[in-house]
């Protein structure tokens, strides 16, 4: 998706959210407001960490715009509320240089990231404050994560020795 306002440097979106009448998306470096109904712009805050090597993923959740983004050997996250203007960033240190970073919401108020690093999916489960309830492997990948109808969904790379891809719908165990 592309947009360009004359106005604004933010010319490209790597995600997008919606709360109410506000579109939130990813726009290196910075996560930008538009007007749902009228597409005009309305601020933009950074959030970017420096040394982003991928674009930033969004979700949003109530009042809140959760966040993953990988920056070298660390997967960075974090929420901007909007009812109380207040925020909260973390981070995971990685073993290695990672993919970019894929996000969801479950409807117990936990953030799911979901990363390749190397040959191997890595998912993590943190609740609303950023405790880690859970990680995991899966397979060789995690190239894209969802929570639809009750249950988290990833899919990846399984075996790319034989071009296998998979689907998992549930909860993986740690």
């Amino acid at each position: 998706m592309t947009w360009s306002d004359p106005a604004s440097s933010h010319s490209s979106f790597s995600s997008i959210a919606l709360i109410g009448d506000t579109v939130f998306c990813a726009a290196y470096p910075s996560i930008v407001f538009l007007d749902r109904n009228t597409g005009a712009f309305l601020d933009a805050l950074d959030f970017y960490p420096p040394g982003s090597s991928f674009d930033m993923q969004l979700v949003a959740h109530g009042t809140r715009i959760y966040w993953g983004v990988t920056t070298g050997t660390e997967l960075r996250f974090g929420y901007h509320d909007l009812a109380t203007g207040s925020g909260l960033n973390d981070l995971v240190p990685l073993s290695g240089p990672a993919g970019a970073a894929h996000v969801a919401m479950d409807a117990l108020d936990r953030l799911w990231i979901g990363i390749t690093t190397g040959n191997v999916g890595r998912w993590f489960r943190l609740d609303a404050e950023f405790t880690q309830l859970a990680s995991g492997t899966l397979y060789e990948s995690i190239d894209d994560m969802c929570f639809v109808n009750g249950k988290i969904s990833f899919t990846g790379i399984m075996d790319s020795s034989i071009s296998t891809a998979y689907v998992i719908t549930g909860t993986p165990q740690p």
